[in-house]
């Protein structure tokens, strides 16, 4: 599509920028379609368990009580898969935005300074300074 109609007036670092937003776009896109696909599923098997479970107290048998189960385990196994996943998201989000980034700070400020000097690790957020000298 893009041979097409490129005429050589976009340089090769806006066509790349263009690819990373298109390929972005689209994987989104898939996740969100996925994850609404999910939620239907989800919602629809929450509706078969209540209905199952009214049954079962209406009309007490081994028929119903083992529909009424086997819902609740389709439904149990696909929340587990959704808290699993929620967990390791949850778990790979603090690494990446966690302390990991504040301790490799420390180390290598701690390999740059003189041996007259000592680090002083602040707050991020305030305007403190990072090392002091000692006299």
């Amino acid at each position: 599509m893009y041979v097409d109609i490129n005429k050589g007036t976009a340089s090769p670092q806006i066509v790349w920028d263009s690819l990373k937003a298109y390929a972005r776009e689209a994987y989104i896109q898939q996740i969100m379609q996925f994850n609404v696909k999910t939620q239907e599923e989800v919602d629809k098997l929450e509706q078969q368990a209540t209905e199952a479970e009214k049954l079962f107290c209406h009309n007490p048998s081994p028929q119903t009580k083992a529909r009424w189960l086997t819902s609740q385990n389709t439904l149990e196994v696909i929340l587990t898969k959704q808290v699993k996943k929620s967990l390791l998201f949850n778990k790979a989000n603090v690494f990446a935005t966690g302390d990991c980034w504040l301790c490799c700070l420390g180390k290598s400020l701690l390999s740059k300074l003189e041996p007259t000097e000592v680090a002083l690790l602040d707050n991020p957020i305030s305007e403190a300074e990072v090392w002091e000298a000692v006299s």
